[in-house]
C-alpha cells in the first residue's frame, strides 16, 4: 500500500490557507495543485511516484502563494539594532546590548524546525506605526504601536525582502523570529513567536514580505530555498 501521509498532510495544510488578496497566477496555481492532490489521494490505485510528484506540487504552490501589494493600516520601519532601542525590560532580563540579543535571537532562529543551522538570518530594529487614512486613501497621521493594538489579534506589516533574495523570493522559504521587547499580552520581555509560511503568519507578496506580529522590535529574518527547506 502506497504511504499517502505526507500527501494528506500537504491537504490538510492547504486547507487551513487564509482567504487573501492572493495574485491570479499563484492562486490558480494552487487551486489546480491542491484539485490534483485531492484526485490521488482518492484514488486507491494511485502510484508511489503519483503520490511524490502531487504532494512536491501542492507543497510548492502553498510556498509560492504571492499576495497583491496593498496598502496596510501599518507602516514598518527597519533599521539596525542599536543600544538606545533597548528597552529596560529587555535589560533587566540580561538582554542589554545589541550583541546579546542578535546572538540570542540567531539562536532562536536556527532552532526552529524549518531553519537550517547554516541558514542566513538579518536582525532587524522594527517599529510599526499605526496609520489615519482620509477617504481617499492618504495617510492623515502616524502614531507608535502599542501593547494594546496588538491585544486583539496580530497586526500585519511588511517588510522588503532581503536584497541577496530579493530578484527571486518566490523560490525561498522564509521564517521570521519576534522578541518581545516588553511585558505585554501575556507574553514577557525576551520571550519569542515564531512566524512562518506554515503556520500562515508569513505571506509571500508582490510589495515584500507580509508579516502578522504580536509585537515589535527586534526581529530576525531568515531564508533558504525552497528544495533545501523540504529536506529538513
Amino acid at each position: 500500500k502506497v504511504d499517502k501521509s505526507a500527501l494528506v498532510a500537504a491537504i490538510s495544510r492547504a486547507s487551513e490557507v487564509e482567504d487573501a488578496d492572493y495574485t491570479t497566477e499563484t492562486k490558480e496555481a494552487f487551486d489546480k495543485a491542491l484539485e490534483q492532490a485531492k484526485a490521488v489521494n482518492d484514488n486507491p490505485q494511485a502510484t508511489v511516484d503519483e503520490v511524490a510528484a502531487a504532494t512536491t506540487a501542492l507543497e510548492n504552490a502553498i510556498n509560492g502563494l504571492l499576495v497583491n501589494e496593498k496598502t496596510t493600516v501599518a507602516v514598518a520601519d527597519t533599521e539596525e539594532l542599536t543600544e538606545e532601542s533597548i528597552s529596560d525590560e529587555l535589560k533587566s532580563a540580561g538582554l542589554d546590548t545589541p550583541e546579546k540579543i542578535t546572538t540570542a535571537i540567531e539562536t532562536e532562529i536556527h532552532n526552529a524546525a524549518t531553519v537550517d543551522s547554516a541558514a542566513p538570518v538579518e536582525v532587524y530594529e522594527v517599529g510599526i506605526n499605526i496609520a489615519t487614512y482620509d477617504s481617499d486613501g492618504n495617510v492623515v497621521s502616524t502614531r507608535p504601536a502599542v501593547a494594546a493594538d496588538f491585544a486583539a489579534k496580530p497586526i500585519e506589516i511588511v517588510i522588503a525582502y532581503p536584497s541577496a533574495v530579493a530578484a527571486d523570493f518566490n523560490s525561498y522559504f522564509f521564517t521570521v523570529v519576534h522578541m518581545f521587547s516588553v511585558d505585554m499580552n501575556g507574553h514577557k520581555a525576551g520571550e519569542f513567536e515564531t512566524l512562518t509560511l506554515d503556520n500562515n503568519l508569513v505571506k509571500k507578496g508582490t510589495d515584500g514580505l507580509h508579516i502578522f506580529v504580536s509585537g515589535a522590535s527586534p526581529m530576525a529574518i531568515s531564508w533558504q530555498k525552497l528544495a533545501d527547506k523540504s529536506a529538513l
